[in-house]
């Protein structure tokens, strides 16, 4: 967070490690993986309602290619983690009004 504080020149290093870091986790089991998106997920809300455009840009668009790969798997039954992590994205469209 405090890479993007900057109003002029903020620096998207951190973020895009969050998001790299993320990918490589998504084949982790699902306890682990809801766990670790419970905080990343956070990370997303904060980062995508950033009053700087240009950061809240870069996280949305982060958060979608994220998305575009987890829908990819396949929701195993009774269980609703797509769900889970599509819900930074409500967060955001609600907050960006």
């Amino acid at each position: 967070m405090d890479e993007l504080a900057s109003i002029h020149q903020p620096r998207m290093f951190s973020l895009q490690k969050i998001v790299e870091i993320s990918y490589y986790n998504m084949n982790r089991i699902r306890l682990q993986w809801s766990r670790i998106w419970q905080v990343i997920g956070d990370h997303f809300n904060k980062v995508g309602c950033n009053p700087n455009e240009d950061v809240a840009i870069f996280a949305v668009d982060s958060l979608r290619q994220l998305s575009m790969k987890f829908l990819e798997k396949d929701e195993l039954a009774n269980f609703r983690f797509q769900k889970d992590f599509l819900r930074p994205f409500e967060h955001i469209m609600k907050k960006n009004r």
